[in-house]
Protein backbone atom coordinates (compact mmCIF):
# COMPACT_ATOMS: atom_id res chain seq x y z
CA UNK A 1 0.00 0.00 0.00
CA UNK A 2 1.34 3.43 -0.91
CA UNK A 3 0.24 6.20 1.43
CA UNK A 4 2.40 9.13 0.40
CA UNK A 5 3.71 9.47 -3.15
CA UNK A 6 5.79 12.49 -2.21
CA UNK A 7 7.91 10.40 0.18
CA UNK A 8 10.41 7.86 -1.02
CA UNK A 9 12.90 5.53 0.58
CA UNK A 10 12.72 3.93 3.99
CA UNK A 11 10.02 5.51 6.13
CA UNK A 12 9.73 5.37 9.89
CA UNK A 13 7.37 2.56 10.88
CA UNK A 14 5.79 4.53 13.71
CA UNK A 15 4.88 7.36 11.31
CA UNK A 16 3.26 5.03 8.80
CA UNK A 17 1.46 2.99 11.44
CA UNK A 18 0.23 6.03 13.37
CA UNK A 19 -0.90 7.83 10.23
CA UNK A 20 -2.77 4.79 8.95
CA UNK A 21 -4.44 4.03 12.28
CA UNK A 22 -5.47 7.64 12.84
CA UNK A 23 -6.85 8.05 9.31
CA UNK A 24 -8.97 4.93 9.72
CA UNK A 25 -10.12 5.90 13.23
CA UNK A 26 -11.24 9.46 12.53
CA UNK A 27 -14.06 11.03 10.59
CA UNK A 28 -13.67 14.00 8.28
CA UNK A 29 -12.18 16.04 11.14
CA UNK A 30 -10.59 15.30 14.47
CA UNK A 31 -13.79 15.62 16.51
CA UNK A 32 -14.82 11.98 16.21
CA UNK A 33 -11.75 9.78 16.72
CA UNK A 34 -12.75 6.22 17.55
CA UNK A 35 -10.12 4.77 19.96
CA UNK A 36 -11.40 1.21 19.40
CA UNK A 37 -10.71 1.46 15.67
CA UNK A 38 -7.26 2.92 16.28
CA UNK A 39 -6.49 0.09 18.70
CA UNK A 40 -7.79 -2.56 16.29
CA UNK A 41 -5.33 -1.36 13.62
CA UNK A 42 -2.47 -1.74 16.10
CA UNK A 43 -3.78 -5.10 17.29
CA UNK A 44 -4.03 -6.31 13.70
CA UNK A 45 -0.46 -5.26 13.02
CA UNK A 46 0.67 -7.16 16.12
CA UNK A 47 -1.41 -10.22 15.21
CA UNK A 48 0.30 -10.24 11.83
CA UNK A 49 3.66 -10.65 13.55
CA UNK A 50 4.76 -7.01 13.69
CA UNK A 51 6.27 -5.46 16.80
CA UNK A 52 4.83 -2.08 17.70
CA UNK A 53 7.39 0.72 17.89
CA UNK A 54 7.57 2.82 21.06
CA UNK A 55 4.83 5.43 21.28
CA UNK A 56 5.73 9.05 20.75
CA UNK A 57 5.17 12.11 18.56
CA UNK A 58 6.67 10.38 15.51
CA UNK A 59 3.45 8.35 15.26
CA UNK A 60 1.59 11.45 14.08
CA UNK A 61 4.27 13.39 12.23
CA UNK A 62 2.58 12.93 8.82
CA UNK A 63 -0.76 14.22 10.14
CA UNK A 64 0.90 17.20 11.85
CA UNK A 65 2.90 17.98 8.70
CA UNK A 66 -0.20 17.81 6.51
CA UNK A 67 -2.19 20.06 8.86
CA UNK A 68 0.59 22.64 9.09
CA UNK A 69 0.99 22.61 5.31
CA UNK A 70 -2.75 23.11 4.86
CA UNK A 71 -2.98 25.95 7.36
CA UNK A 72 0.07 27.65 5.84
CA UNK A 73 -1.35 27.33 2.32
CA UNK A 74 -4.77 28.58 3.41
CA UNK A 75 -3.38 31.59 5.30
CA UNK A 76 -4.93 34.85 3.98
CA UNK A 77 -1.57 36.17 2.76
CA UNK A 78 -0.95 33.04 0.69
CA UNK A 79 -4.45 33.21 -0.76
CA UNK A 80 -3.88 36.85 -1.70
CA UNK A 81 -0.57 35.95 -3.39
CA UNK A 82 -2.43 33.29 -5.41
CA UNK A 83 -4.95 35.93 -6.52
CA UNK A 84 -7.78 34.65 -4.35
CA UNK A 85 -9.74 37.38 -2.58
CA UNK A 86 -12.27 35.61 -0.47
CA UNK A 87 -13.33 36.87 2.97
Amino acid sequence: MVLHWELSGMLDLSSELGSTALNLAKGPGFDDIQPAIFRSVLDGYGAGGGALPPSGPSWFVFMIDAWLGFTRWEHPLHRRCRGEHRP
